[in-house]
């Protein structure tokens, strides 16, 4: 019924904006805006995120389009539609006189208003392995563009869905159950970037959403007092040797083995494929000169469906 796919929409887009809060992105505004775009008409909204760029020094806004849908109600032309949509807002609101006098920070703090997010939540979808083959096929054939883009364009389009939704969750709660295990404050821990060649390498409580879809996430833990430092890896990509050994090669291009340090990879799954070749892959990371000289592997928090501090009330 439509009034049961607008409130099931209403919901996911809370439940959503927990997910990017814990991001570390700060909200604009409430929720379902209405703006008047430049071309004069009103465009809904469902919620806008500012996040501190750590790469260029600058505020990036994400503009989100949430959906909560079935897998019998999906079409490939409906995510079509989706982003279309989304871009056609973008384009007639982040320039709008409406959109800056109802949120002055925006242009206060020049945010850049390059990027847009399409949070999709299938809520049936129930391990559905022939419906995801699917929609990652529908994915593929969307045009999304993660660079700069060209003029009259979204900058930066990202599709997020239950998989790397649910991914996302994982890595916050793993460092979560990490820091809680070892008594480690909150204020210790940030996601750490690598230096690049414009900018050093920083450290963030901010998870930029290119950094999210990446096949390993970086996290420096600071020790109190007497205890040392903590090296995490938070590693999505696939678990044979060979991208074992790239990992090692960026890890160490990136600095992030450290002679003082120990270091944790947390696979985000552990099957017998990984268990094979768990000693070899362990003999990768051996340092003899190192006062940590071998890896912790661990295995990251995995879920089916949303954790409870994402779910609304109402569900």
């Amino acid at each position: 019924m439509p009034e049961d796919q607008g409130f099931n929409g209403d919901r996911w887009n809370k439940e959503a904006s927990k997910l990017f809060a814990k991001m570390g992105w700060e909200k604009i505004g409430d929720s379902n805006i209405d703006v008047e775009g430049t071309d004069g008409h009103q465009h809904g909204l469902d919620s806008i995120f500012r996040y501190k760029d750590v790469s260029e020094f600058v505020w990036e806004g994400v503009f989100i389009e949430a959906k909560n849908y079935s897998k019998l109600s999906f079409k490939t032309s409906k995510l079509h539609d989706w982003v279309k949509s989304i871009n056609q807002k973008m384009l007639e609101t982040r320039r709008s006189d409406d959109l800056f006098r109802k949120f002055p920070k925006l242009s206060e703090d020049k945010v850049q208003l390059r990027n847009a997010i399409l949070s999709i939540w299938i809520k049936d979808l129930n391990g559905d392995m022939e419906f995801r083959k699917d929609f990652v096929n529908a994915m593929q054939s969307v045009n999304l563009s993660h660079g700069r883009g060209s003029p009259g364009r979204i900058n930066r389009m990202f599709v997020l869905e239950n998989d790397s939704i649910l991914k996302i969750c994982s890595l916050i709660d793993s460092i979560k159950a990490y820091t809680t295990e070892n008594h480690i404050e909150e204020n210790r821990v940030n996601y750490w970037y690598p230096a690049t060649k414009s900018s050093p390498a920083i450290s963030s409580k901010t998870l930029t959403i290119q950094y999210a879809f990446s096949k390993f996430v970086l996290v420096k833990v600071r020790g109190a007092v007497g205890r040392v430092d903590n090296n995490l890896v938070l590693y999505f990509g696939s678990r044979n040797y060979d991208d074992y050994a790239i990992l090692r090669e960026a890890l160490s291009l990136y600095q992030f083995i450290d002679n003082q340090v120990p270091l944790t990879i947390f696979n985000y799954q552990d099957d017998e494929e990984f268990r094979k070749i768990r000693s070899e892959v362990e003999k990768l990371f051996i340092n003899s000169e190192s006062e940590y000289p071998e890896v912790q592997f661990r295995t990251m928090t995995k879920y089916s469906g949303l954790p409870g501090w994402m779910q609304d009330e109402t569900r």
